[in-house]
């Protein structure tokens, strides 16, 4: 779930470093592998957005500066625990998300015009409910969708062969699914993924989640090698990563390279 490539771009990526794919299980295995090991053990911080509580330490002044590299992205209500009784019973409304220049936001700051300007200095003092993730993208598909409340298939408005994939996060009105197979028309889906809550649909444009074209093309590239190296007998290894070696330092460097800035934590 949560996979930083798509299913048919890594089909070719795989291609391309002389494999022939034929196992569309296999390649999401390799797709999951890479996006883990993007996320948990080099970028050391997720793509996908989550809707989720998130508990803070007071810190006594007008700012809150968010653990790095986490990042908010919305915030839907911030409130704290003034007396320490674990009943976050005030509602903050006026601050601002900083830097105000950029999707990603690390640093809540009480404005000086507000009634409470300080964040109280204690354990778990703050509460914020958001979104959480580094952006916020999506791709049209032009289609629409319809599923009841419950279902595990949604029904498109036409055939989503090639548009749609096993693996994607759709985005359907402010529901998150993710699709576990594809039949023509009919998806099966895994329903209120990421924190969001299951609805019912009738017609509703279905959007595939993105994330930072940098990111998507490293998982590519690490998918095919992982693809590769554990399901084609390839057996050589340039270069050390946690789910193996990449076919040739070319790889390697280009990988690393699209990963960088996105491990570099500025602020």
């Amino acid at each position: 779930m949560n996979n930083y490539a798509r299913l048919g771009d890594t089909r070719t990526a795989i291609a391309g470093v002389g494999a022939t794919p034929t196992d569309d299980a296999t390649i999401l295995d390799a797709i999951e592998a890479a996006s883990r090991e993007i996320e948990g053990r080099l970028a050391g911080r997720h793509f996908f957005i989550k809707t989720a509580t998130m508990y803070f330490d007071g810190s006594g002044s007008s700012c809150l500066y968010l653990p790095r590299p986490l990042d908010l992205l919305e915030v839907t209500t911030l409130k704290v625990d003034a007396d320490g009784d674990g009943v976050y019973e005030t509602t903050l409304t006026d601050y601002w998300l900083e830097p105000a220049n950029r999707a990603a936001k690390h640093t809540i700051e009480l404005k000086p015009s507000a009634s409470t300007t300080a964040f109280t200095f204690a354990r778990r003092a703050v509460q914020v409910v958001g979104k959480w993730g580094y952006s916020d993208e999506s791709q049209a598909t032009g289609l629409t969708g319809t599923v009841d409340g419950s279902a595990t298939t949604l029904t498109a408005s036409d055939d989503a062969t090639g548009l749609i994939f096993a693996g994607d996060t759709l985005l359907v009105e402010d529901e998150q699914i993710h699709v576990t197979d594809v039949n023509a028309a009919t998806l099966g889906v895994k329903r209120g993924v990421n924190g969001t809550t299951v609805a019912a649909h009738s017609g509703a444009a279905i959007s595939v989640r993105t994330y930072p074209a940098d990111i998507m093309l490293a998982c590519r590239i690490r998918a095919a090698d992982v693809y590769r190296g554990q399901h084609t007998g390839y057996s050589g290894q340039v270069s050390g990563g946690e789910f193996g070696g990449f076919s040739s330092n070319t790889a390697f460097a280009q990988f690393m390279g699209l990963l960088k800035p996105y491990m570099d934590v500025t602020f």
